[in-house]
């Protein structure tokens, strides 16, 4: 007999017991980071209307900590790698 923890398998399958057996794949965050910031347009110059003229401006960024246990994101909570919406949102 084994227990399955249905709520979680329904939005992850295959996901049991997830909180026990995630692992951070710190290298693979930062290389997903990094492409996303070229597909976002990373250090590319937009032109940007002001009074009296124009200027060139860049898109803003999205501050994110990455801890040993956890992310924050903004100036949001810690949310740790164990959370579950977490987990979701880092893979």
């Amino acid at each position: 007999y084994e227990e399955h923890d249905e709520q979680a398998n329904s939005q992850h399958p295959g996901a049991t017991n997830a909180r026990e057996s995630f692992e951070m794949n710190f290298d693979l965050v930062l290389q997903n980071i990094q492409e996303l910031n070229i597909v976002a347009g990373e250090g590319e110059s937009h032109v940007t209307a002001v009074p009296g003229g124009a200027k060139l401006t860049q898109k803003s960024s999205i501050p994110l900590w990455l801890y040993k246990n956890g992310i924050v994101m903004f100036s949001g909570p810690f949310r740790s790698y164990q959370d579950i919406s977490t987990q979701t949102y880092i893979t």
